[in-house]
């Protein structure tokens, strides 16, 4: 999809329990301190950019990492470590959660900064958080959350590159994934971790930026697909498993 609206950084989702009902978008289209929520009937209006809902947060936002989860929008509060949940139908503030020792405000952020510190992640086992701290050297932190006490549960060091050596991260069934660059055309998935063994590998697969300005990815659980927005492209990439 090709979308030349919404300049170059920002994240565009759907939810992969379609609570809300199927095909809905939403889209946030900056990296900070905005407050609006487009939402759109489908993928296809919001490549037209039309029907578009209005929809608004009660506080600003940092980076792109957000995610929306059955019927739910979480977050990255600006200029802090809380993670807001937000009802989608209401747009009612619901909870906070504070992630823990977690850089803010680019100290850790992906390579392309844009507040980037803290990046939600949805896949089929449910939300993570990924994130660096200082006592792990600014390497990827994982989190597992659990959103009916909206409370972290687990969480695990990895020995990735340093955050801000790293495009985007991401989770697939379960596993973290991590990219190498945000703006090379080809880039490649050169980092896995998994949180059951705790083994880390290179899977070394390439993947595109043909943008040059990948500024989100994140996997969808229900598609299967890995949705990104390069400068101003609206992005999927089709996996094989």
């Amino acid at each position: 999809y090709y979308v030349s609206s919404g300049g170059t950084h920002g994240a565009w989702m759907q939810d992969p329990m379609e609570t809300l009902g199927e095909d809905l978008v939403w889209e946030m289209a900056s990296y900070s301190g905005e407050t609006e929520v487009l939402r759109f009937p489908s993928i296809s209006a919001m490549t037209s950019r039309s029907s578009i809902t209005y929809q608004y947060l009660s506080y600003g936002y940092d980076g792109t990492g957000h995610v929306v989860y059955d019927g739910y929008l979480y977050y990255h509060e600006a200029s802090g470590i809380n993670i807001r949940k937000v009802d989608l139908s209401t747009m009612i503030h619901v909870d906070t959660l504070s992630v823990p020792d977690a850089g803010y405000r680019n100290t850790y952020p992906y390579q392309w900064g844009g507040y980037s510190d803290i990046d939600l992640a949805v896949d089929e086992d449910g939300l993570w958080v990924i994130y660096s701290t200082s006592a792990n050297s600014g390497r990827l932190v994982l989190s597992r959350i659990d959103i009916d006490t909206f409370s972290i549960t687990d969480t695990w060091n990895t020995n990735s590159n340093p955050k801000t050596n790293i495009g985007n991260a991401f989770m697939i069934c379960g596993k973290l994934y991590a990219t190498s660059s945000y703006s090379s055309y080809t880039a490649y998935i050169d980092f896995k971790f998994d949180p059951e063994t705790g083994e880390e590998t290179n899977p070394g697969i390439p993947i595109e930026n043909p943008g040059g300005y990948n500024s989100s990815i994140d996997y969808n659980p229900l598609e299967q697909k890995l949705y990104s927005w390069d400068d101003s492209r609206r992005q999927t990439y089709d996996l094989t498993f």
